[in-house]
Protein backbone atom coordinates (compact mmCIF):
# COMPACT_ATOMS: atom_id res chain seq x y z
CA UNK A 1 0.00 0.00 0.00
CA UNK A 2 1.07 3.05 -1.14
CA UNK A 3 1.05 6.03 2.25
CA UNK A 4 1.68 9.59 1.92
CA UNK A 5 1.69 12.66 4.21
CA UNK A 6 0.77 16.04 3.80
CA UNK A 7 2.71 18.59 5.32
CA UNK A 8 2.18 22.30 5.24
CA UNK A 9 5.32 24.98 4.20
CA UNK A 10 6.12 27.87 6.75
CA UNK A 11 4.74 29.88 3.57
CA UNK A 12 1.78 28.04 3.68
CA UNK A 13 2.16 25.94 0.52
CA UNK A 14 1.35 22.18 0.79
CA UNK A 15 3.89 19.73 0.05
CA UNK A 16 3.45 15.26 -0.46
CA UNK A 17 6.04 13.39 0.87
CA UNK A 18 5.39 9.31 -0.59
CA UNK A 19 6.81 6.37 1.30
CA UNK A 20 10.26 6.47 -0.01
CA UNK A 21 10.85 9.53 1.90
CA UNK A 22 8.56 8.97 4.74
CA UNK A 23 11.21 7.28 6.75
CA UNK A 24 13.46 10.49 6.13
CA UNK A 25 10.20 12.70 7.11
CA UNK A 26 9.85 10.89 10.58
CA UNK A 27 13.63 11.15 11.27
CA UNK A 28 13.81 14.95 10.36
CA UNK A 29 10.57 15.55 12.88
CA UNK A 30 12.02 13.61 16.30
CA UNK A 31 15.42 15.24 15.53
CA UNK A 32 13.95 18.82 15.44
CA UNK A 33 11.36 17.62 18.19
CA UNK A 34 14.38 16.64 20.42
CA UNK A 35 16.18 19.64 20.04
CA UNK A 36 13.38 21.78 22.02
CA UNK A 37 13.17 19.20 24.35
CA UNK A 38 16.56 18.80 25.50
CA UNK A 39 17.38 23.16 26.02
CA UNK A 40 19.13 23.68 28.79
CA UNK A 41 16.80 24.41 31.98
CA UNK A 42 18.79 27.92 32.20
CA UNK A 43 15.41 30.74 31.17
CA UNK A 44 12.10 29.93 33.68
CA UNK A 45 10.49 33.86 32.40
CA UNK A 46 12.82 35.05 29.48
CA UNK A 47 9.76 37.94 29.36
CA UNK A 48 11.07 39.08 32.57
CA UNK A 49 14.42 40.77 31.11
CA UNK A 50 12.57 42.14 27.70
CA UNK A 51 11.75 46.15 27.57
CA UNK A 52 8.00 45.11 27.07
CA UNK A 53 7.67 43.48 30.55
CA UNK A 54 5.73 45.26 33.85
CA UNK A 55 6.81 43.99 37.07
CA UNK A 56 4.68 43.71 39.99
CA UNK A 57 7.42 46.24 41.41
CA UNK A 58 9.95 48.55 40.71
CA UNK A 59 12.73 49.13 42.86
CA UNK A 60 13.95 52.49 43.46
CA UNK A 61 11.09 54.04 41.43
CA UNK A 62 8.70 54.12 44.05
CA UNK A 63 8.51 57.82 45.11
CA UNK A 64 8.59 59.02 40.97
CA UNK A 65 5.50 55.99 40.54
CA UNK A 66 3.68 57.47 43.92
CA UNK A 67 4.00 61.60 42.23
CA UNK A 68 2.07 59.80 38.92
CA UNK A 69 -0.41 58.41 40.38
CA UNK A 70 -1.28 60.96 42.25
CA UNK A 71 -2.02 62.73 39.25
CA UNK A 72 -3.75 59.99 37.27
CA UNK A 73 -5.68 59.77 40.25
CA UNK A 74 -7.50 63.22 40.24
CA UNK A 75 -9.01 61.73 37.29
CA UNK A 76 -11.59 59.31 39.54
CA UNK A 77 -12.48 62.46 40.93
CA UNK A 78 -14.16 63.67 37.89
CA UNK A 79 -10.95 66.37 37.63
CA UNK A 80 -8.33 66.56 34.63
CA UNK A 81 -5.20 65.53 35.90
CA UNK A 82 -2.55 68.40 35.34
CA UNK A 83 0.00 67.78 31.75
CA UNK A 84 3.42 65.93 32.60
CA UNK A 85 6.83 65.60 31.64
CA UNK A 86 8.47 62.91 32.59
CA UNK A 87 12.10 63.59 31.97
CA UNK A 88 15.64 61.62 32.18
CA UNK A 89 18.02 59.48 29.90
CA UNK A 90 17.67 56.37 28.53
CA UNK A 91 17.14 53.18 30.39
CA UNK A 92 15.94 54.86 34.02
CA UNK A 93 12.53 53.43 34.35
CA UNK A 94 10.47 56.29 32.67
CA UNK A 95 8.27 54.20 30.32
CA UNK A 96 7.85 51.29 32.29
CA UNK A 97 7.07 53.06 35.75
CA UNK A 98 4.61 55.34 33.64
CA UNK A 99 2.92 52.02 31.98
CA UNK A 100 2.95 50.27 35.81
CA UNK A 101 0.98 53.62 36.64
CA UNK A 102 -1.51 52.73 33.85
CA UNK A 103 -2.28 49.07 34.51
CA UNK A 104 -2.84 49.95 37.80
CA UNK A 105 -5.13 52.99 37.20
CA UNK A 106 -6.99 51.22 34.59
CA UNK A 107 -7.35 47.75 37.00
CA UNK A 108 -8.91 50.69 39.72
CA UNK A 109 -11.77 51.99 37.53
CA UNK A 110 -12.55 48.00 36.54
CA UNK A 111 -12.92 46.83 40.08
CA UNK A 112 -14.51 50.66 40.73
CA UNK A 113 -17.04 49.54 37.92
CA UNK A 114 -16.82 52.84 36.29
CA UNK A 115 -15.38 52.65 32.90
CA UNK A 116 -16.25 55.86 31.93
CA UNK A 117 -14.75 57.80 34.80
CA UNK A 118 -11.47 58.17 32.31
CA UNK A 119 -9.54 57.13 29.19
CA UNK A 120 -6.09 56.43 28.81
CA UNK A 121 -4.37 56.85 25.53
CA UNK A 122 -0.90 55.72 24.87
CA UNK A 123 1.28 56.03 21.93
CA UNK A 124 4.56 56.21 20.82
CA UNK A 125 5.66 59.59 18.85
CA UNK A 126 5.79 60.01 15.14
CA UNK A 127 8.44 62.12 13.59
CA UNK A 128 5.28 64.79 12.76
CA UNK A 129 2.50 66.09 14.09
CA UNK A 130 -0.63 64.27 12.04
CA UNK A 131 1.43 61.10 11.64
CA UNK A 132 1.27 61.04 15.14
CA UNK A 133 -2.23 62.25 15.36
CA UNK A 134 -3.32 59.22 13.13
CA UNK A 135 -1.42 56.94 15.89
CA UNK A 136 -4.16 58.38 18.86
CA UNK A 137 -6.51 57.79 16.21
CA UNK A 138 -5.91 54.20 16.26
CA UNK A 139 -5.50 53.88 19.81
CA UNK A 140 -9.13 55.60 20.07
CA UNK A 141 -10.89 53.87 17.37
CA UNK A 142 -9.12 51.60 15.28
CA UNK A 143 -11.98 50.79 12.61
CA UNK A 144 -11.82 54.39 11.76
CA UNK A 145 -10.05 54.47 8.37
CA UNK A 146 -11.22 57.85 6.84
CA UNK A 147 -9.71 60.23 9.25
CA UNK A 148 -6.39 59.29 7.09
CA UNK A 149 -7.81 61.46 4.06
CA UNK A 150 -8.31 64.37 6.45
CA UNK A 151 -6.87 67.38 7.00
CA UNK A 152 -4.82 67.96 10.30
CA UNK A 153 -7.56 70.17 11.49
CA UNK A 154 -10.57 67.99 10.41
CA UNK A 155 -8.97 64.91 11.28
CA UNK A 156 -8.11 66.51 15.18
CA UNK A 157 -12.18 67.70 15.08
CA UNK A 158 -12.71 63.71 14.29
CA UNK A 159 -10.44 62.31 16.96
CA UNK A 160 -11.27 64.49 19.25
CA UNK A 161 -15.38 64.02 18.59
CA UNK A 162 -14.89 60.56 20.60
CA UNK A 163 -13.51 61.51 23.41
CA UNK A 164 -14.71 65.24 24.57
CA UNK A 165 -17.09 63.68 26.61
CA UNK A 166 -14.78 61.45 29.02
CA UNK A 167 -11.60 62.45 30.69
CA UNK A 168 -8.68 61.90 29.01
CA UNK A 169 -5.07 61.21 29.60
CA UNK A 170 -2.89 61.22 26.39
CA UNK A 171 0.45 59.44 27.39
CA UNK A 172 3.06 60.61 23.97
CA UNK A 173 6.42 58.11 24.98
CA UNK A 174 9.38 59.47 23.39
CA UNK A 175 7.89 62.99 22.27
CA UNK A 176 10.61 64.58 21.25
CA UNK A 177 10.69 62.48 17.90
CA UNK A 178 7.66 64.52 16.60
CA UNK A 179 9.18 67.71 17.22
CA UNK A 180 9.37 70.91 16.32
CA UNK A 181 6.54 69.95 13.97
CA UNK A 182 4.54 68.46 17.18
CA UNK A 183 3.17 71.73 18.50
CA UNK A 184 0.57 71.60 16.24
CA UNK A 185 -0.73 68.59 18.03
CA UNK A 186 0.43 70.23 21.63
CA UNK A 187 -1.63 72.96 20.92
CA UNK A 188 -5.02 71.38 20.27
CA UNK A 189 -4.22 69.04 23.20
CA UNK A 190 -3.35 71.53 25.47
CA UNK A 191 -6.56 73.51 24.74
CA UNK A 192 -8.79 71.15 25.35
CA UNK A 193 -9.94 71.39 29.03
CA UNK A 194 -10.35 67.52 29.52
CA UNK A 195 -7.39 66.13 27.99
CA UNK A 196 -4.14 65.79 30.07
CA UNK A 197 -0.72 65.31 28.15
CA UNK A 198 2.36 63.16 29.40
CA UNK A 199 5.08 63.58 27.90
CA UNK A 200 8.31 60.94 27.79
CA UNK A 201 10.96 62.05 26.77
CA UNK A 202 15.29 61.83 27.35
CA UNK A 203 15.84 65.51 26.26
CA UNK A 204 15.99 67.09 29.49
CA UNK A 205 15.99 70.56 27.29
CA UNK A 206 12.67 69.60 25.61
CA UNK A 207 10.77 72.68 26.50
CA UNK A 208 12.99 74.55 24.31
CA UNK A 209 11.83 72.17 21.24
CA UNK A 210 8.62 73.83 21.63
CA UNK A 211 8.72 77.61 19.88
CA UNK A 212 5.06 78.50 20.05
CA UNK A 213 4.77 80.71 23.17
CA UNK A 214 0.69 79.83 22.79
CA UNK A 215 1.65 75.92 23.76
CA UNK A 216 4.01 77.32 26.34
CA UNK A 217 1.96 78.54 28.23
CA UNK A 218 -1.23 75.76 27.97
CA UNK A 219 0.76 73.00 28.07
CA UNK A 220 3.04 74.26 31.06
CA UNK A 221 3.85 70.59 32.35
CA UNK A 222 4.45 69.21 35.82
CA UNK A 223 8.41 68.15 35.36
CA UNK A 224 9.16 64.81 36.98
CA UNK A 225 13.13 64.41 36.55
CA UNK A 226 13.98 60.49 36.62
CA UNK A 227 17.77 60.08 37.38
CA UNK A 228 20.35 58.20 37.00
CA UNK A 229 20.69 54.49 38.41
CA UNK A 230 23.51 53.75 40.59
CA UNK A 231 25.20 50.22 40.70
CA UNK A 232 23.67 49.23 44.03
CA UNK A 233 20.25 50.26 42.45
CA UNK A 234 21.08 48.60 39.71
CA UNK A 235 22.19 45.53 41.27
CA UNK A 236 18.83 45.02 43.19
CA UNK A 237 16.86 45.75 39.86
CA UNK A 238 19.02 43.11 38.13
CA UNK A 239 18.03 40.50 41.02
CA UNK A 240 14.82 40.77 41.66
CA UNK A 241 14.48 40.39 37.67
CA UNK A 242 16.76 37.83 37.50
CA UNK A 243 14.68 35.64 40.35
CA UNK A 244 11.77 36.08 37.58
CA UNK A 245 13.70 34.95 34.85
CA UNK A 246 16.09 32.30 35.92
CA UNK A 247 16.05 29.18 37.76
CA UNK A 248 17.17 28.62 40.17
CA UNK A 249 20.86 28.29 40.95
CA UNK A 250 21.52 29.40 37.33
CA UNK A 251 23.08 32.94 37.64
CA UNK A 252 26.96 32.20 39.49
CA UNK A 253 27.60 34.31 42.45
CA UNK A 254 29.15 37.56 41.73
CA UNK A 255 27.09 38.03 38.14
CA UNK A 256 24.42 40.35 39.63
CA UNK A 257 26.86 42.81 40.91
CA UNK A 258 29.55 42.09 37.94
CA UNK A 259 26.81 43.15 35.47
CA UNK A 260 25.61 45.86 37.71
CA UNK A 261 29.27 47.68 37.41
CA UNK A 262 29.22 47.69 33.58
CA UNK A 263 26.03 49.20 33.57
CA UNK A 264 27.14 52.01 36.08
CA UNK A 265 30.08 52.59 33.81
CA UNK A 266 27.77 52.88 30.88
CA UNK A 267 25.82 55.13 32.11
CA UNK A 268 23.44 53.59 34.80
CA UNK A 269 21.01 52.39 32.08
CA UNK A 270 19.21 49.34 33.38
CA UNK A 271 17.82 48.38 30.30
CA UNK A 272 21.52 47.59 29.02
CA UNK A 273 22.28 46.06 32.56
CA UNK A 274 19.03 43.59 31.88
CA UNK A 275 19.91 43.20 27.81
CA UNK A 276 23.49 42.08 29.53
CA UNK A 277 21.62 39.40 31.10
CA UNK A 278 18.92 38.36 28.92
CA UNK A 279 22.26 37.73 26.21
CA UNK A 280 23.83 36.03 28.53
CA UNK A 281 21.34 33.34 29.16
CA UNK A 282 21.02 33.11 25.07
CA UNK A 283 24.20 31.93 24.91
CA UNK A 284 23.70 29.87 27.76
CA UNK A 285 20.86 28.42 25.94
CA UNK A 286 22.56 28.20 22.65
CA UNK A 287 25.67 26.40 23.79
CA UNK A 288 24.00 24.01 26.25
CA UNK A 289 25.63 25.76 29.10
CA UNK A 290 23.91 25.53 32.04
CA UNK A 291 25.37 28.22 34.47
CA UNK A 292 25.84 31.47 33.93
CA UNK A 293 29.38 32.93 34.67
CA UNK A 294 30.62 36.15 34.60
CA UNK A 295 32.59 35.44 31.24
CA UNK A 296 29.45 34.61 29.70
CA UNK A 297 28.29 38.32 30.73
CA UNK A 298 31.77 39.50 28.82
CA UNK A 299 30.49 37.41 25.92
CA UNK A 300 27.17 39.11 25.79
CA UNK A 301 29.06 42.56 26.24
CA UNK A 302 30.03 42.60 22.43
CA UNK A 303 26.36 41.32 21.30
CA UNK A 304 24.61 43.63 23.50
CA UNK A 305 26.71 46.42 22.65
CA UNK A 306 26.06 46.32 19.14
CA UNK A 307 21.94 45.98 19.52
CA UNK A 308 22.34 48.98 21.93
CA UNK A 309 24.53 50.92 19.24
CA UNK A 310 21.46 49.87 16.85
CA UNK A 311 18.86 50.78 18.76
CA UNK A 312 20.39 54.28 19.93
CA UNK A 313 20.78 55.02 15.95
CA UNK A 314 17.58 54.28 14.69
CA UNK A 315 16.13 56.19 17.76
CA UNK A 316 18.12 59.58 16.54
CA UNK A 317 17.04 62.45 14.70
CA UNK A 318 17.86 63.08 11.32
CA UNK A 319 20.66 66.00 13.11
CA UNK A 320 22.08 63.71 15.04
CA UNK A 321 22.35 61.29 11.91
CA UNK A 322 23.73 63.28 9.29
CA UNK A 323 26.42 64.75 11.71
CA UNK A 324 27.61 61.00 12.37
CA UNK A 325 27.62 60.91 8.88
CA UNK A 326 30.10 63.96 7.97
CA UNK A 327 32.54 62.45 10.82
CA UNK A 328 33.14 58.94 9.24
CA UNK A 329 34.19 60.57 6.50
CA UNK A 330 37.86 61.00 5.41
CA UNK A 331 39.19 57.96 7.23
CA UNK A 332 37.13 59.74 10.71
CA UNK A 333 39.89 62.51 11.28
CA UNK A 334 38.65 65.23 13.69
CA UNK A 335 37.16 67.98 12.51
CA UNK A 336 36.17 71.69 13.20
CA UNK A 337 32.79 71.89 15.00
CA UNK A 338 31.53 74.52 12.46
CA UNK A 339 32.65 72.43 9.34
CA UNK A 340 30.76 69.80 10.78
CA UNK A 341 27.43 72.15 11.79
CA UNK A 342 27.40 74.02 8.32
CA UNK A 343 28.19 70.96 6.19
CA UNK A 344 24.85 69.36 8.39
CA UNK A 345 22.90 72.32 7.37
CA UNK A 346 23.54 72.31 4.00
CA UNK A 347 22.74 68.56 3.73
CA UNK A 348 19.44 68.52 5.81
CA UNK A 349 18.04 71.29 3.41
CA UNK A 350 18.67 70.09 0.26
CA UNK A 351 17.49 66.19 1.11
CA UNK A 352 14.89 67.19 3.47
CA UNK A 353 13.92 70.94 3.13
CA UNK A 354 14.72 71.39 7.01
CA UNK A 355 16.25 74.60 8.46
CA UNK A 356 18.06 74.36 11.52
CA UNK A 357 20.27 76.84 14.16
CA UNK A 358 23.53 76.24 14.97
CA UNK A 359 22.41 76.61 18.63
CA UNK A 360 20.59 73.22 17.91
CA UNK A 361 22.73 71.49 16.22
CA UNK A 362 25.16 72.43 19.11
CA UNK A 363 22.27 70.68 21.48
CA UNK A 364 22.87 67.60 19.08
CA UNK A 365 26.21 67.42 19.24
CA UNK A 366 26.11 67.41 23.12
CA UNK A 367 24.01 64.64 23.57
CA UNK A 368 25.96 62.04 20.58
CA UNK A 369 28.80 63.07 23.44
CA UNK A 370 26.70 62.43 26.35
CA UNK A 371 25.59 58.83 24.78
CA UNK A 372 29.24 58.14 23.92
CA UNK A 373 29.08 58.14 19.94
CA UNK A 374 31.73 61.30 19.69
CA UNK A 375 34.31 63.23 21.64
CA UNK A 376 35.93 66.91 21.76
CA UNK A 377 39.27 67.44 21.15
CA UNK A 378 41.07 70.92 22.23
CA UNK A 379 43.56 71.21 19.67
CA UNK A 380 46.62 74.39 19.79
CA UNK A 381 46.86 76.54 17.15
CA UNK A 382 50.14 77.35 18.45
CA UNK A 383 52.38 79.61 20.16
CA UNK A 384 50.39 82.70 21.22
CA UNK A 385 47.39 81.54 18.42
CA UNK A 386 44.70 79.91 20.82
CA UNK A 387 43.05 76.67 20.33
CA UNK A 388 39.99 75.03 18.44
CA UNK A 389 37.53 72.44 18.97
CA UNK A 390 37.59 69.43 17.09
CA UNK A 391 35.14 66.67 16.66
CA UNK A 392 36.01 62.75 16.50
CA UNK A 393 33.77 59.50 16.11
CA UNK A 394 34.39 57.97 19.57
CA UNK A 395 32.99 54.47 18.36
CA UNK A 396 35.26 51.47 18.45
CA UNK A 397 36.60 49.90 14.97
CA UNK A 398 34.60 46.73 14.74
CA UNK A 399 31.21 49.19 15.81
CA UNK A 400 31.82 51.23 12.58
CA UNK A 401 29.69 49.01 10.49
CA UNK A 402 27.03 48.98 12.34
CA UNK A 403 27.16 52.69 12.77
CA UNK A 404 27.26 52.84 8.67
CA UNK A 405 24.87 50.22 8.37
CA UNK A 406 21.98 52.55 10.21
CA UNK A 407 23.11 55.23 8.08
CA UNK A 408 22.66 53.85 4.99
CA UNK A 409 19.27 52.71 6.10
CA UNK A 410 18.51 56.22 6.40
CA UNK A 411 20.04 57.51 3.18
CA UNK A 412 22.54 59.35 4.46
CA UNK A 413 25.73 56.52 3.57
CA UNK A 414 26.85 58.72 1.07
CA UNK A 415 27.00 62.29 2.19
Amino acid sequence: MFVSIVATTNHGGVVVVGQRNLIDFIQNLEIESDFFKNLPKVFKNRDALTTTFIPDELPHRTDELKTIAQYFGYALAGSTPPNMLILGSTGIGKTVTVKKVIQMFEKTINNMKAKNAANVVYITASNTARNTLMLMSEEIDPEDRKVWSLSFESAWSRVYDKIRNITTIVVIDEIDKMMPDGSKLLYYLSRSSNVSIIGISNKINFMDMITDARVLSSFNPRKILFRRYNAVQLADILRYRSEMAFYDGVVDRGVIEYTAAKAYQSGGDARYALDLLLYAGDIAVRENIEKITVELIDRAEDEAEHEYLRNCLRDMTIYHLTMLSIMLENSCEPKPLGEIYNKTKEIVKDRFGREISSRRLSDFMKELELMGFVKTVKVGRGRGKGFSWLVEIDVKGDMRDTVREILKEQGLEDV
